[in-house]
């Protein structure tokens, strides 16, 4: 298939937002076959597609190579893979069966005959939208056949693993230095600081939702284009303190997307967002990404954090102590750029792990109208395992 016409699948919201990870800015009132128009002349040429592969790792690689030879259908253990060669913008998903499934249709029929045909065609309609095709277009087919050497390989699988040290830095650092970078993409295989020095200036500017920029005469990556005096300001909270060094999986979980909610207490926030405060996935999830994206960067305080946490889930003060333990939970597990990657829980004396206490809390704090229902002998929702009559509700 052409590119254009796997761009015909997309509306114009969808192509805006794949427009600016290509950097492709149009009028707002612009039609989506304009943004299709300059997408393809933006995205088809050598150097972009080089570009956006080098974002590949070894086994989604494969799987474009493979789309490359004709399309197939990905299997369930090779989703996330497919997702990634899709992100990359050089291949595709393609639903191969164009019947309409009119959804309203079966449903009024089935409501008036349960025990006819329309469930089974539901059934069978529901599972071929779960299947799709993974299909690489003709011209970008092309173009990789003629940038596709050893060379171009060894670089591509380099700076894959390169791309996703320089994010993680770039959230628990701010401002990383050559050789700690080196240790870091050490982790997966060893490289050279000199090679990184090479390699830097390659792929400086980002990819995609990460942007980072290197400093050849300080030796250092930013995580973004910042003035000295904000780099200074951070500079000054690190101290001399060491850095930590992420594990691979954590590198990778940064990457695709699903740090922090694989940290264990903002796993158990997302889950209270969901289950106590109406909040669909969606929404819970961007909730849990904000506040760890404020403890991250030390942009809170006791007051402002609390609060957050009532803003956010419309508690009233008989949920303060459960809010109180969700957030230092979270607090105190995440990795902060101050502390160079270390969490509060791995660098604090016993003295300062009391760092949220409800005891001592005398803020002051705009409370709203109570939603939250929990039981007494339900679990409670801070993840400590005990009931919440015996945990964080015996305050109440």
């Amino acid at each position: 298939m052409k590119l254009m016409e796997h761009l015909s699948e997309y509306d114009k919201d969808e192509l805006e937002e794949m427009g600016q990870n290509l950097g492709v800015t149009l009028p707002p009132k612009e039609s989506a076959k304009k943004w299709r128009e300059r997408i393809a002349k933006t995205l088809l040429t050598p150097q972009m597609v080089a570009a956006r592969l080098a974002t590949l790792s070894d086994s989604e690689m494969a799987l474009f190579e493979r789309a490359c030879d004709g399309m197939f259908i990905p299997q369930l253990s090779e989703l996330d893979d497919s997702f990634a060669v899709q992100q990359s913008l050089c291949a595709f998903p393609y639903e191969e069966d164009k019947d309409p499934l009119d959804i309203f249709r079966l449903l009024e029929e089935f409501d008036r005959n349960p025990n006819g045909d329309a469930g089974l065609k539901l059934a069978e309609g529901f599972k071929k939208l779960g299947d799709f095709w993974l299909s690489a277009p003709d011209e970008i087919v092309s173009i990789y056949r003629e940038i596709n050497t050893p060379k171009f390989q060894e670089l591509r699988h380099i700076s894959a693993w390169l791309i996703r040290c320089l994010a993680i830095c770039g959230e628990f650092y701010a401002v990383t230095p050559v050789p700690v970078l080196a240790r870091v993409y050490a982790r997966k295989e060893p490289i050279s600081e000199d090679k990184l020095r090479q390699l830097l200036p390659l792929v400086s500017g980002g990819a995609d939702n990460w942007v980072w920029v290197y400093q050849s005469d300080r030796d250092r990556v930013l995580r973004r284009d910042m003035d000295e005096q904000e780099i200074q300001s951070i500079l000054d909270r690190q101290g001399d303190r060491d850095f930590y060094i992420p594990e691979v999986d954590e590198i990778e979980r940064m990457w695709k997307d699903e740090y922090p909610l694989t940290i264990p207490a903002y796993e158990n926030l997302q889950i209270f967002l969901e289950q106590y405060c109406d909040m669909d996935i969606m929404e819970a999830r961007e909730a849990v990404n904000e506040l760890w994206e404020m403890l991250a960067q030390d942009d809170d305080s006791l007051q402002d954090g609390l609060q957050w946490m009532i803003d956010t889930t419309d508690a009233g003060p008989k949920f303060m102590p459960l809010l109180v333990t969700l957030y230092r939970n979270c607090k105190k597990s995440t990795r902060c750029i101050s502390l160079r990657g270390y969490t509060l829980e791995e660098v604090a004396s016993p003295a300062d792990n009391n760092i949220v206490q409800v005891k001592d809390i005398e803020l002051q704090f705009d409370m709203k109208p109570r939603k939250i229902k929990i039981g007494r002998n339900d679990l409670c929702p801070c993840g400590s395992g005990e009931k919440y009559k015996k945990c964080c509700g015996r305050a109440c």
